[in-house]
């Protein structure tokens, strides 16, 4: 049997974002008594789903909570990336806050769990991308709030140099809402410019 389809003796840990958002490992994520502990309503996977260990996903699978439902009923999302220089976050970043965002609207007692393998690229990326659209920081401030929580995080050069590229899409899209928001436009009536 392959030792990655094992638990590690020591799992990492459930990190605490905001009072909201939490940040783990594929063990942790799948692990009743922590969804239950941590009042878990949503889950995202940031990782490919042949990639979650069967044994992970077995241990889930087969709990229910206290109340007699599965555990399986929970809000999910997959986001099938790998954690490579070669995968596009910009092109998930768009459904993955969108998923945060909705369920942080929902209830206000959503609590939202978003994970991948181990807990240190994919999915702080995701957090972090979140933090600087609703929280308006740069993409450096957005991942010392993420460490300052959970010390492990590790985006791969490629995730962080595609944070810096949200975070000017970001500006541009607010720039642009700005102006067309404008009572004026950007020239004046004998077509000279105003900036």
């Amino acid at each position: 049997m392959d030792a990655s389809s094992q638990p590690p003796v020591q799992r990492g840990e459930v990190s605490k974002i905001t009072d909201r958002i939490l940040i783990t490992d594929v063990w942790n994520a799948f692990d009743p008594e922590i969804i239950r502990n941590h009042r878990v309503t949503h889950i995202i996977s940031v990782m490919r789903d042949e990639d979650v260990p069967a044994l992970a996903r077995a241990q889930l699978g087969s709990a229910s909570s206290r109340d007699g439902k599965s555990l399986t009923g929970l809000t999910r999302l997959s986001i099938p990336i790998a954690d490579s220089q070669n995968t596009s976050l910009l092109d998930v970043l768009p459904e993955a806050l969108g998923f945060i965002d909705d369920a942080l609207n929902e209830r206000r007692d959503s609590i939202v769990l978003v994970h991948c393998y181990a807990g240190v690229s994919r999915s702080p990326s995701c957090v972090i991308a979140h933090l600087m659209d609703t929280m308006d920081i740069s993409m450096l401030a957005g991942f010392k709030k993420v460490r300052e929580a959970r010390p492990c995080i590790r985006p791969n050069q490629n995730f962080l140099g595609q944070l810096r590229v949200w975070g000017n899409l970001r500006q541009d899209r607010m720039n642009a809402s700005l102006a067309l928001a404008l009572p004026f436009s950007s020239s004046d009536d004998s077509g000279a410019s105003l900036w």
